[in-house]
C-alpha cells in the first residue's frame, strides 16, 4: 500500500517535495545532478513497478525456491539462478513501460532540471520558448520515432515471450 502512495500526487508537488529535500539535505549532495532526477522517476513509477513486477514474482512457485535450498543454494544463488531468470521478462517490460511514460512526462523534469542536467522535454520547451519551432519539430519527430522504436521492440519481446494480442 506504502509504494502505491505516488500515484496520488501529482508531478509538481513530487518535483517540489525532492526538491526542497534535497535542498537541506548537505550530506547527499544529489541536488542540480542527473541523479535528482534518477530518484524522483523511481518514486514516481514506483507503483508501476511494483505492480506489474509482483505477476512475474508470483509466477514464479514456490518449491523451485524450496527445491533449491534443499540443494543447498542460499539465497543470493537462489535470486541469481532461479528467480531473476524467470521474472526477467516481467523486469524488462517494467523497464520499457516506465521509459515509455517518463519520456512524456514534463513536470518532475522542469522542477528539478539544471543547467547540467536537462531533459529532452526541458530541451523541447526551453526551444519552444525561445521561438525555434523548427528544432522543436525536428527534435519532437526524432522522440517520436524512439518512442516507437521502443514500442516495436517491447511489442516484439512480448511476443517471442508468449503474449499474444487480443
Amino acid at each position: 500500500m506504502l509504494a502505491s502512495f505516488p500515484l496520488v500526487l501529482p508531478g509538481i508537488v513530487l518535483g517540489t517535495a525532492v526538491l526542497i529535500e534535497f535542498l537541506h539535505a548537505p550530506y547527499i549532495p544529489i541536488y542540480g545532478t542527473i541523479w535528482i532526477m534518477v530518484f524522483a522517476f523511481l518514486i514516481r513509477f514506483l507503483p508501476y513497478g511494483t505492480r506489474f513486477c509482483y505477476a512475474g514474482i508470483v509466477s514464479v512457485h514456490v518449491h523451485l525456491e524450496e527445491s533449491a535450498r534443499t540443494c543447498g543454494a542460499n539465497t543470493l544463488t537462489m535470486l541469481r539462478r532461479i528467480v531473476l531468470p524467470l521474472t526477467m521478462p516481467a523486469v524488462a517490460s517494467i523497464w520499457v513501460y516506465v521509459f515509455l511514460h517518463s519520456i512524456r512526462d514534463l513536470s518532475l523534469p522542469i522542477m528539478l532540471a539544471g543547467p547540467q542536467n536537462r531533459l529532452i522535454a526541458v530541451v523541447i520547451l526551453d526551444l519552444w520558448y525561445e521561438g525555434k519551432v523548427p528544432e522543436v519539430g525536428a527534435l519532437s519527430i526524432l522522440l517520436a520515432i524512439t518512442a516507437t522504436l521502443f514500442g516495436l521492440a517491447f511489442m516484439r519481446l512480448s511476443a517471442r515471450y508468449g503474449a499474444r494480442a487480443f
